[in-house]
């Protein structure tokens, strides 16, 4: 309607005040790496007398990647396992003719002694035997490798990668201004050139 002095009409709209949620977004590049990653090497120069992997196997923590040859350990354990055979033959009699009243308890307690000891040595000796077994030391997915059968491997030459990628890591560097924004916890989202159509959803830590 027209003013009281004869104004000009005034158009007037309306709209209904709503919440809305803002947030900065910062884009940044970063390198994704397996949760663990690991050179599988040996402790001991020796032959290779199997590989129980294949290039980009996945592997269970504890699993047998490598055998190297362990006859002498091998030999060793006989050896220390006759041993214990024999201390044990040796404890129960002697225990049987303590408890009969035929022998002194200071005998058969001699005799148990000798074949605790000889337990501990069959025990060192399979231990050293492990040394010749070579182990995944967590689950993961198994890299190139080119040991065989018959490959005499070195101290420390790498036998295989070992990653954990069944979570991944993203390093990336942050501007200083947002460093007060960002806490453990904080949700992203990483994108990879190798899975342009898919997004990961991960979190700060």
């Amino acid at each position: 309607a027209g003013g009281a002095r004869g104004g000009q009409m005034i158009a007037v709209s309306t709209t209904t005040v709503k919440r809305q949620s803002f947030a900065d977004r910062i884009e940044v590049l970063g390198v994704a790496k397996g949760r663990q990653s690991v050179s599988i090497t040996s402790k001991n120069a020796e032959l290779i007398t199997a590989v129980r992997f294949r290039d980009g196997d996945r592997v269970r923590a504890g699993q047998v990647l490598v055998d190297l040859q362990g006859t002498e350990q091998d030999a060793a354990i006989d050896q220390a396992q006759s041993v214990a055979d024999l201390a044990k033959l040796n404890a129960d009699r002697w225990n049987t003719l303590y408890q009969r009243g035929i022998a002194a308890k200071s005998s058969a307690d001699q005799y148990n002694a000798v074949y605790a000891q000889s337990n501990g040595a069959l025990a060192a000796a399979k231990a050293r035997r492990q040394d010749r077994v070579i182990r995944a030391p967590f689950a993961g997915v198994v890299g190139l490798s080119d040991v065989a059968p018959g490959a005499l491997i070195s101290p420390g030459a790498v036998i295989a990668t070992l990653d954990d990628v069944e979570v991944m890591r993203v390093d990336f560097d942050v501007p200083d201004r947002y460093l007060a924004q960002l806490k453990d916890g904080t949700p992203i989202t990483a994108k990879s050139d190798s899975y342009p159509t898919e997004n990961f959803d991960g979190t700060i830590s």
